[in-house]
């Protein structure tokens, strides 16, 4: 018989029934999923992990999540892979180093900037638009501004301005290849 997710979530009735709510609306994760939960002799936060089958939850101090998706790879994703690869850059101040990784695309501007759209987070997707536009453009999500600015025939700068700083994905092209280099600046 399988743990019950209400015996691992701490507080009152009313407590348990928002964090259900809270683990279903934002995350994805269904109770009737829920396998049980390991304790590790690791570090916190990752003493223990919640098992959704499929996806793996760690919670940290009750106000952040880590969300691991087990993933099976496809001869397509395989493909996709070896036509955008990423590398990322050791930084060791963001405030003086705000460029964190670098991409190159084996496509144009429209293609790369799909693939870029369909690999991003979940967060930024809600910020980004889903199609790339074909001129300069602004949009709002929010209280968060988007700004997609062309340079030339072979660039482009979108800049995600919102409250805890700003993102900014600088696309240029390069022979057959687009390169995306994704920059960080703290507030």
């Amino acid at each position: 018989m399988r743990e019950s997710l209400d015996f691992n979530i701490n507080g009152t009735n009313e407590d348990r029934k928002n964090v259900k709510i809270f683990l279903r609306e934002e995350l994805g994760l269904l109770e009737k999923d829920f396998r049980g939960l390991y304790n590790l002799n690791c570090e916190h936060p990752f003493n223990k992990i919640f098992d959704f089958g499929e996806k793996l939850l760690i919670r940290e101090w009750g106000a952040y999540y880590y969300l691991f998706e087990k993933t099976k790879k496809t001869k397509k994703d395989s493909l996709n892979n070896q036509a955008y690869n990423c590398k990322n850059i050791d930084i060791e101040n963001i405030y003086e180093e705000p460029l964190f990784m670098t991409c190159i695309c084996d496509y144009n501007f429209s293609k790369s900037y799909s693939i870029f759209y369909k690999k991003s987070d979940e967060y930024y997707k809600r910020l980004i638009l889903p199609n790339l536009p074909k001129k300069d453009t602004i949009a709002f999500f929010g209280s968060v501004e988007t700004k997609y600015e062309f340079y030339k025939k072979d660039s482009l700068n979108i800049t995600i301005t919102e409250e805890g700083g700003e993102s900014e994905y600088k696309f240029k092209k390069i022979s057959n290849k687009t390169k995306i280099d994704y920059y960080a600046y703290p507030p």
